[in-house]
């Protein structure tokens, strides 16, 4: 699992650049982060309801990129 810290710094020195190939590594980043907060933060739940909360994370986090 990526820290907290070290994914936020990933993801800021990403921001930066207004790059097409940067903005895809991002948005690669928040998944991959999503993924990792629902799997921590939902342990137990069936792999469909944990797939909904993946997506619906990184459908609100990408809307504040």
């Amino acid at each position: 699992m990526i820290g907290d810290a070290k994914a936020a710094s990933a993801i800021t020195c990403i921001t930066r650049s207004s790059h097409p190939a940067q903005n895809l590594k991002l948005r690669y980043l928040v998944r991959l982060y999503a993924k990792e907060l629902v799997m921590h933060n939902f342990v137990g739940l069936p792999a469909d309801q944990l797939l909904e909360r993946m997506v619906e994370l990184s459908l609100r986090t990408e809307e504040h990129l």
